[in-house]
């Protein structure tokens, strides 16, 4: 059971659907089958920090899933721990939106495309290195062109990138089973509309047959396939510098398309 004196902040801000994006899975030829079940941390053999990132306080749900991306990528790359702090999370957050106090006016959330986008052309610190710690490209995942989830797809992503990051719209039925460690669709109309509870921001570690491991709030929630399909907006996958030489990876045609997306 979870603690009932936890509080469970959200701040995903709306993303735009007309804005331009890559398509990052189409950069990959050949893509393998997904296995029945994978977890990003049990492959690596790694135990990471259970850190909130500051999201039981401020709405820094983007950041701590991207704080959480970095943990991931960093490990696979380097062998070894990044020291990320949780201070760094709620640094960031404060740098990209104003904010100075836990829900004052501009503890608002962010738009999760433009934190990645952050995160690729600025950085992070990273406390073994002066050089900001940064990610080569990112991409829309998973999502077809009337806007919905699709949990093969997905599957497939995140076994080929490791991670992937989504955007949901939750329902207040998600509030009671947070504690518990599982999300899922309910019946009651009063509590199941997406969006009823607001925008949040989670990274996928894992799946199973039935469903996707979640990373949020420090703590790891089994995300059922009928919850991803109802309410998540968005997904997006990352391609850091260890997945550039990968040998199915079209990196020429994604640093072209990249370039021409941002104009240079």
């Amino acid at each position: 059971m979870g603690d009932e004196h936890v509080v469970y902040k959200l701040g995903r801000q709306p993303h735009d659907q007309n804005k331009p994006r890559l398509q990052l899975m189409s950069y990959f030829a050949d893509s393998p089958a997904s296995p029945d079940h994978f977890d990003f941390d049990r492959s690596m053999q790694a135990a990471f920090v259970p850190y909130t990132w500051g999201n039981t306080e401020y709405g820094d749900c983007v950041i701590a899933a991207r704080a959480n991306a970095a943990q991931r990528y960093e490990f696979a790359e380097r062998g070894f721990h990044v020291n990320i702090h949780e201070n760094d999370a709620i640094s960031t957050y404060k740098a990209l939106t104003g904010c100075q106090q836990p829900g004052d006016a501009n503890d608002t959330g962010l738009v999760v495309q433009d934190a990645l986008n952050d995160w690729r052309v600025n950085g992070w610190p990273v406390h073994y290195s002066q050089k900001p710690e940064t990610i080569f490209a990112f991409g829309e995942v998973a999502m077809d062109a009337n806007g919905n989830c699709d949990p093969a797809k997905l599957r497939t992503a995140v076994y080929e990138l490791g991670t992937a990051t989504l955007g949901l719209a939750m329902p207040l039925s998600a509030q009671a089973q947070t504690g518990n460690g599982f999300w899922d669709v309910v019946s009651d109309p009063a509590t199941s509309q997406p969006g009823s509870w607001g925008g949040h921001c989670v990274l996928v570690r894992g799946f199973d047959s039935e469903g996707f491991v979640v990373k949020t709030w420090g703590m790891n929630i089994h995300m059922s396939d009928a919850f991803l399909v109802k309410y998540c907006e968005e997904a997006w996958g990352i391609v850091d510098s260890v997945e550039v030489s990968h040998p199915r990876f079209n990196q020429a045609q994604l640093e072209a398309d990249l370039k021409a997306l941002t104009n240079g």
